[in-house]
């Protein structure tokens, strides 16, 4: 975890004595602190889940504070509420690529009083020793090349004789080695801070100590004000934790090696200490509820740190330490799909030629996905005859946001002014009556002049019904996905205009937007599609693989009228489409005399996730059957004595008096064709005759006759009506 902060050079001494010396150069002015959150779902962006699912949330950041805590967060109701997960304790750590300051503090040894002598700052790392290899720190003692008997035990002598220093010979000096960095600009008051590190070997002796540590200083490094040390001691994660006052002094952190110096020859012998990098585990793992389906459509995903602000004196309202919510859809395999060929469910009677309309209609469809129309001749294999690409449609049950954009008017150049979001529903106007949205021309109730044509200043603003707006109002009706689930997909919108009036210089607009992740300004792209008049309107736009925020909607533009003047503006009225519907010609010269249709939604199920009936729930529609007309000989009974239900009805069919006919076609009863393939008509004396009422035609006789609807092959025969009621 890197803290970006100003680094100045400071040291302590073993004992509360402070030495103060000058600082470095090179200061950096505190700045605000700018989210960097990267957060992942199983490593990478958040997709469908399955209920019994484990997920594991992950989160990267360069810009976190040094205390405080991370929590992962989940909601299952939208956004609108969130409960913990997990909470983690932020701490520092040792960072390989952060700028450690260095001071040795020089003691006389324990035996001879432990008297302070002198300290420097800037003493060179590689002899405190503190040496950064690869990503580890190696402390180890403080090598002394110098054999003067101040630093190593033996006799004191002229200076022609020899000094005792060499390898083997006992230091005579404690040596304190400090490495660390440091923060004074007062940012850590109040707070409680940690510094960790991981111990991968630990071989020190010799006398030779290594610690971590805390030190808070008051202002201007006037005195100690508290200091924490915990001693590395064996293998593993140690922990340093210190509570910083209000005082705003300056506050240090890191490494600190004490014991005897040693002949440079020796420092290895005496072993070593080594450090890695102790970063906070950001990650948490979320069990998927087992029972999830029919209670969840989605989770939604957060990570947030506290406390997270910026330096005293800077302004970031938006950077609140929260993450941007990753969107999970909670896949639950189920086939809410319905179909019809003309309009009906199936089986359906056609003659060869006829031209049918397939239709297919679905819940919880996957965002840029398809639906495969396909058929089998005779109960070949399936083929595909029409694609139709999954279309987002008008949702009134989602949640719709909004967005005002204002311009100066054309003529005035076309400035941007400023933007709402949040801009009130009714106010826009969109306005959602049922499954209808009815959009309008947006209302201004100031009469100020900034937002009327007219002249500015006292008595009278000149704002009022009739007046000109002075304003280009641009207002944004939308949904937004923040989950990157339509990453490299082609995205549509479809609905159905059912009215389009709009006038008063207004158009609306479909609309797609993609953006790059965090909203930079401008969009990555945007698909617009002018609604012109009533009717079906689509706008479509490919989506890149960068994952990030997409919106769709509807987006109006025109100039501000007066409240009143709103309904004079015209409107647009839309609704949603939720039919996938294409059409098929049976060949005219066709020898089959079945056709199998069925839809296929792909992709389906992308999550894998386990159904109560895995081998039906598949992403196919159950098959519809159309049976085509292939005529027989037309041959009917010469005469039959038939009896009216209690209604004086007969409820007659070509299958009473047809000779010949099948039981069944494809395994299909045959009545369910009668209509399809013929029509039967009653007579007596020449003229038609209603079978919805027959009381006057009890005990007659009466023609009939039977014709092929398709080839218009006909028969006759005689019919006499009895009444056995």
């Amino acid at each position: 975890m890197k803290f970006n902060l100003n680094w100045l050079a400071r040291a302590t001494s073993l004992v509360t004595l402070l030495l103060l010396f000058g600082t470095s150069e090179n200061n950096i002015v505190a700045q605000c602190i700018i989210e960097d959150f990267v957060t992942t779902m199983d490593g990478g962006a958040a997709s469908a889940v399955c209920q019994g699912d484990q997920v594991e949330l992950c989160l990267e950041s360069n810009t976190l504070p040094p205390s405080g805590t991370m929590d992962w967060e989940v909601s299952d109701d939208g956004g609108a509420s969130f409960t913990s997960i997990s909470s983690v304790p932020l701490s520092l750590t040792y960072d390989p690529a952060d700028p450690y300051l260095s001071f040795m503090n020089v003691f006389e040894l324990p035996a001879n009083g432990m008297g302070y002598i002198f300290g420097v700052f800037g003493w060179a790392p590689a002899d405190l020793t503190a040496n950064q290899v690869g990503d580890e720190l190696c402390l180890q003692a403080a090598p002394m090349p110098d054999p003067n008997c101040f630093w190593y035990q033996g006799p004191c002598v002229p200076p022609a004789a020899v000094d005792p220093g060499g390898p083997g010979v006992p230091g005579n000096k404690y040596m304190e080695g400090n490495y660390y960095q440091e923060v004074v600009d007062g940012s850590m008051a109040t707070k409680t801070i940690s510094y960790s590190v991981e111990v991968t070997s630990n071989t020190m002796s010799c006398g030779h100590t290594s610690n971590i540590f805390i030190t808070e200083f008051a202002p201007g490094f006037a005195f100690v004000v508290s200091s924490q040390v915990v001693p590395l001691t064996g293998l593993g994660k140690f922990t340093v934790t210190m509570p910083i006052g209000a005082s705003g002094g300056p506050v240090q952190w890191g490494f600190r090696t004490t014991g005897p110096n040693v002949w440079p020859t020796d420092v290895d012998g005496c072993g070593s200490v080594k450090i890695a990098g102790c970063e906070p585990d950001l990650c948490a793992t979320f069990d998927i509820p087992e029972d999830a389906c029919g209670m969840v459509d989605e989770y939604q995903f957060r990570a947030v740190v506290t406390p997270y602000q910026c330096m005293p004196g800077c302004v970031a309202p938006n950077e609140d330490g929260i993450s941007d919510p990753m969107v999970a859809p909670l896949s639950c395999p189920m086939e809410n799909f319905m179909t019809t060929v003309n309009g009906e469910e199936g089986p359906l009677g056609v003659c060869a030629g006829d031209i049918i309309e397939l239709c297919f209609d679905g819940e919880d469809l996957p965002g840029g996905g398809d639906v495969i129309w396909e058929v089998s001749e005779g109960g070949d294999a399936f083929t595909p005859i029409a694609t139709l690409p999954i279309s987002l449609t008008l949702d009134p049950a989602a949640t719709w946001l909004t967005f005002m954009n204002v311009f100066d008017l054309p003529a005035n150049g076309g400035a941007y002014q400023f933007g709402v979001p949040g801009w009130a529903a009714p106010d826009l106007t969109a306005n959602l009556v049922g499954d209808e949205l009815c959009i309008q021309a947006a209302p201004m109730p100031d009469p100020n002049c900034y937002w009327y044509q007219g002249p500015c200043g006292p008595p009278t603003d000149p704002g009022g019904p009739g007046v000109a707006g002075n304003k280009i109002m641009e207002a944004s009706f939308y949904q937004e996905d923040v989950s990157g689930q339509y990453a490299n997909t082609t995205m549509n919108f479809t609905v159905e205009i059912t009215a389009n009036d709009m006038s008063c210089g207004h158009t609306t607009n479909l609309y797609i937007t993609e953006w790059a992740p965090g909203f930079p300004f401008p969009p990555i792209a945007q698909a617009l599609t002018p609604i012109t008049g009533p009717g079906v309107y689509t706008v479509s736009l490919p989506i890149g693989a960068t994952g990030g925020p997409v919106q769709w909607g509807f987006q109006t533009a025109g100039p501000n009228v007066w409240p009143t003047d709103v309904a004079g503006c015209g409107s647009i009225k839309a609704l949603p489409v939720a039919e996938f519907c294409t059409t098929f010609e049976i060949p005219a010269d066709t020898q089959e005399g079945v056709y199998i249709f069925q839809a296929v939604v792909e992709p389906f199920n992308e999550a894998g996730c386990s159904s109560d009936d895995p081998e039906s729930i598949d992403g196919i529609t159950e098959p519809i059957f159309v049976v085509v007309n292939q005529g027989i000989t037309m041959n009917c009974n010469d005469h039959l004595n038939v009896s009216v239900d209690s209604l004086c009805q007969l409820g007659f069919n070509a299958s009473m008096v047809l000779e010949g006919e099948p039981m069944e076609y494809f395994g299909i009863d045959a009545d369910q064709f009668n209509e399809a393939f013929y029509t039967v008509d009653l007579h007596y004396n020449g003229e038609m005759v209603d079978q919805d009422n027959l009381k006057d035609y009890l005990g007659k006789e009466l023609e009939y006759s039977v014709s092929d609807a398709c080839n218009g092959a006909s028969c006759w025969g005689t019919i006499f009506l009895e009444d056995k009621m």
